[in-house]
């Protein structure tokens, strides 16, 4: 692996302002919001805590709130994706794969956990539930064709490069 000339770093450590604003009310059940974080130097995401305790039971998905809104930058993409341990440990996921988040959208994030484990999963207010990371996106202008290039994988698809 060739090192990096450190004058050619700065085209890849950009940064990025990412506006974050709490949901004010807090009823009950619902705590005051956790600003996100890294946990390390280097991550690639940033840790979504939980702004409520809830009790996810086995077999079962629900909306966790994090009492956060976020303004993705015109030109980008939030995504939201599992914590790794807890998939592991526990069994537990997002329910729709991985969260999209618009860069119009100004509601709360929330994430849409799912329990495939045989256990209920206890989660408390702060406890890290989700992974958000922003990337730039393209628009894409859409071209209607009435034919494709061909390619040596055609049409072949899930699993014809085999196992």
């Amino acid at each position: 692996m060739a090192l990096i000339p450190l004058e050619n770093t700065k085209k890849l450590m950009n940064t990025l302002n990412l506006k974050i604003a709490f949901v004010s009310e807090v009823s009950n059940d619902m705590k005051p919001s956790v600003m996100p974080s890294y946990s390390r130097s280097g991550d690639a995401c940033i840790d979504l805590r939980s702004r409520e305790d809830i009790t996810l039971k086995s077999g079962c998905s629900a909306l966790v709130h994090t009492g956060i809104m976020v303004s993705v930058p015109v030109g980008a993409v939030g995504l939201l994706y599992a914590r790794s341990g807890n998939a592991l440990k526990h069994g537990i996921g997002l329910a729709n794969g991985v969260g999209v988040i618009d860069s119009n959208y100004r509601g709360e994030v929330g994430a849409i956990l799912t329990n495939s484990s045989k256990d209920d999963f206890v989660i408390k207010v702060g406890d890290r539930i989700a992974q958000f990371m922003v990337l730039p996106i393209p628009t894409l202008n859409l071209v209607e064709c009435s034919s494709l290039s061909t390619t040596n994988r055609g049409d072949n698809g899930f699993g014809s490069s085999g196992k």
